[in-house]
């Protein structure tokens, strides 16, 4: 039994040296191996587009998407995701809450509310429905 451990860990320190060697001779020896270039820090801008429409004005539209949470368990929205994201307002949550993953027609009125950011960043807008009539389910 002993002589079959002792043969065991013979080759598996001579696998580990091999493989060791192997992967050490594969690098090309510079100076500074250890050395990361810094680059320089790059800063992410944020584009802003303007609305379709004015802020605050409620138009009626047709809506075709996918219901789903969108957030974390604290702060959740349900969103309708088509050709945008539409914002379903807490008191039509209900009606939408158990078509989660499927694809729905709604009607509704639409109105685009501005998200302000700190630290002059650019505002940015979402689109939020309410008076939610579902068209069709599929």
């Amino acid at each position: 039994m002993n002589k079959l451990l002792v043969f065991t860990m013979t080759i598996l320190l001579v696998l580990s040296a091999t493989t060791f060697c192997a992967c050490s001779s594969s690098k090309k020896s510079k100076k500074n191996d250890n050395v990361v270039e810094s680059q320089p820090l790059q800063t992410m801008e944020l584009k802003y587009t303007p609305p379709p429409y004015p802020l605050g004005e409620v138009r009626n539209i047709q809506a075709t998407g996918v219901v789903g949470l969108y957030g974390n368990s604290l702060f959740n929205d349900l969103v309708i995701v088509g050709e945008y994201s539409w914002y379903v307002i807490h008191n039509e949550r209900n009606k939408l809450h158990s078509l989660q993953q499927r694809t729905v027609t709604v009607e509704g009125e639409e109105t685009i509310i501005e998200i302000k950011f700190l630290h002059d960043l650019p505002s940015l807008y979402r689109r939020q429905l309410s008076n939610i009539k579902i068209i069709s389910v599929e």
